[in-house]
């Protein structure tokens, strides 16, 4: 059979098929190239985290034990490449955390173990220099304390080894088991822009009814969405003080009666603390020695005058957030509807920390036992500063803190001094 040619091209239809083509390859080129310019880290960080060895190194580079390697995330990843860019020296410091490895049933000393730790050490600087390829900006979240009050009966703690961050809730001695605890807290360190800090939250709720862990609940869960995004540190003021007055709202549309939450929270950015303070939580700041200053809250009104009118008025807090904002001074109160909540210094403001170490924030059930601790009622903090020098790591200090201040709470002949216990406590 015979074949039939196709009719031959014009050359102005073959120059513009030519043309077509050439185009289509430029911009596959193109793209390809963009892609190749623009890496894409998930892809990187699943081929990383195949390598078991690499997973070692982000548990110990992130402060985990060395056995949690098999739980490293991606996020475990983009938290090691943020420290690699926000710490010249972080490098060093991975290599000190990788020289305890040891060949497993060898020596520390053996041939095996000293090969290994050089092995580990040669993989962590590649690893440093393929996320150095990499970079992060604007608002990053990592890992969170989140104890929320309507989910505890009895105590719960939350701890970071990384952020050296820990929570305790737990309920006053005389509360039925059955009731849930009148207090939450919120912690999560966040990067703004390449510099690293922490968000803070404790809430401590009353109500008539019992029902003191709706309102701290809600603050809590409130305050976790208020803080979502975060912008310049110019605008931390104006989110702290939105915050407070959507829960102030909230609250007094959904919770009926007596009742409403201290909220105290914040936010850490190299040394300077933004903060806001409703009701009577502190904030202390704690030196490096277990010295402690308190930085925010109210102080008691009679000072050392007459123990049972001091005990009156430590029982009601002096600044309430929620179904009504309320202010009591003994037997005097007055109210504020919602929606004319204001905030105003000195509860609401920015403080140099530069003399601290670490911030611990406690609500009455806490601070009102340690300034009573002793037969003369003191206002100084040193029961406070004897706790923290003596503590080995925070979450000791939390545990001893806890234990005296529940123990004094069983032995106290005045009512009033008996309270939930709500506690956080991290390094800045």
């Amino acid at each position: 059979m015979a074949k039939f040619a196709s009719p031959p091209l014009k050359d102005e239809l073959l120059e513009e098929q030519l043309f077509e083509r050439k185009k289509k390859d430029l911009s596959a080129l193109k793209k390809e190239s963009g892609e190749l310019l623009k890496p894409d880290f998930g892809r990187t960080a699943s081929e990383l985290l195949q390598d078991v060895q690499y997973k070692g190194i982000v548990a110990r580079a992130i402060g985990r034990g060395f056995e949690e390697r098999e739980y490293i995330s991606q996020k475990d990843l983009e938290k090691l490449m943020m420290l690699s860019e926000l710490d010249p020296g972080f490098g060093k410091q991975i290599e000190v955390k990788l020289i305890p490895i040891m060949k497993k049933g060898r020596r520390w000393e053996d041939k095996e173990s000293t090969r290994l730790r050089k092995e580990y050490v040669k993989k962590s600087q590649q690893l440093l220099d393929i996320l150095s390829k990499f970079q992060f900006g604007g608002f990053t979240k990592s890992e969170e304390i989140y104890l929320s009050g309507d989910k505890i009966f009895d105590k719960t703690s939350a701890y970071l080894d990384f952020a050296s961050a820990v929570a305790l809730v737990d309920k006053g001695v005389r509360k039925r088991r059955a009731t849930k605890a009148s207090g939450s807290a919120y912690f999560r360190e966040v990067y703004l822009n390449g510099k690293r800090g922490a968000v803070f939250g404790l809430f401590d709720g009353f109500d008539e009814r019992g029902l003191e862990y709706l309102p701290s609940s809600m603050s809590l869960a409130i305050f976790k969405e208020s803080v979502q995004h975060l912008g310049s540190e110019d605008a931390l003021l104006g989110i702290l003080e939105g915050f407070m007055r959507n829960a102030d709202a909230k609250i007094s549309e959904n919770v009926r009666g007596f009742c409403g939450a201290s909220a105290t929270c914040g936010m850490v950015f190299g040394k300077k603390l933004y903060y806001a303070n409703v009701g009577n939580s502190r904030i202390y700041g704690v030196k490096a020695n277990g010295a402690v200053e308190k930085l925010v809250g109210d102080e008691v009104a009679s000072g050392l005058g007459n123990r049972e009118q001091f005990h009156s008025e430590l029982k009601y807090p002096y600044f309430y957030l929620g179904g009504f904002t309320q202010r009591m001074k003994g037997k005097k109160s007055f109210r504020v509807i919602h929606n004319e909540f204001k905030l105003k210094p000195p509860y609401i403001g920015a403080l140099d920390v530069s003399p601290y170490a670490y911030i611990f924030v406690a609500n009455s059930g806490v601070w009102k036992s340690t300034i009573t601790m002793g037969n003369v009622v003191s206002l100084d903090d040193g029961k406070l500063s004897e706790v923290f020098a003596k503590a080995r790591n925070p979450l000791n200090a939390m545990e001893r803190m806890d234990m005296q201040v529940k123990n004094f709470m069983k032995e106290a002949e005045n009512k009033s001094m008996v309270d939930d216990i709500a506690m956080l406590y991290f390094t800045i």
